[in-house]
């Protein structure tokens, strides 16, 4: 499923809302990627003012609550970029591709790259669920949401 979360800050309850409201009660595999317009962390950003705690909180709740979790990536931390000058430059993963466990138990081996942008402020991602040989593999790194809560391992990162 794509989706693409408001780019207003005030109308974001109203994004969370209809993906929540996607969400069906049966186990049916979840696959969500899209523009979410969004961030988990303050990690997950780089330039311009901090992003207020409160609102990648009501992010991080609605995806828990939709028992979805990111799939991870390999490639470029940030996803979005602004400004050409570095006084100027705001950098922020804001696309993203998360599942819930009945979709990952099908496709353990997908692999989500980001790619290098040329034309638009977005970078593009490639999604993979097997390997050349069309076997499934689970070698791919892992972003687990938890790390960031274990004293400054996002200061750790060097980006």
């Amino acid at each position: 499923m794509g989706f693409y979360g408001s780019p207003y800050a005030q109308d974001r309850n109203d994004s969370w809302a209809a993906l929540k409201g996607l969400k069906s009660d049966t186990n049916l595999p979840w696959f969500v990627c899209g523009d979410f317009n969004e961030i988990l962390y303050g990690c997950e950003k780089r330039g311009g003012l901090p992003r207020e705690e409160w609102r990648m909180e009501l992010f991080r709740r609605s995806l828990e609550e939709c028992a979805l979790n990111d799939v991870g990536y390999i490639g470029n931390w940030f996803t979005w970029e602004r400004g050409n000058l570095p006084e100027t430059n705001i950098q922020e993963r804001l696309d993203r591709r998360v599942t819930n466990s009945d979709w990952i138990d099908i496709f353990q081996g997908v692999k989500v790259q980001h790619l290098v942008h040329s034309f638009s402020d977005h970078c593009p991602l490639l999604i993979n669920t097997k390997t050349s040989e069309g076997k499934l593999q689970n070698n791919s790194f892992k972003f687990e949401a938890w790390w960031l809560q274990v004293g400054d391992y996002c200061k750790s990162w060097k980006v």
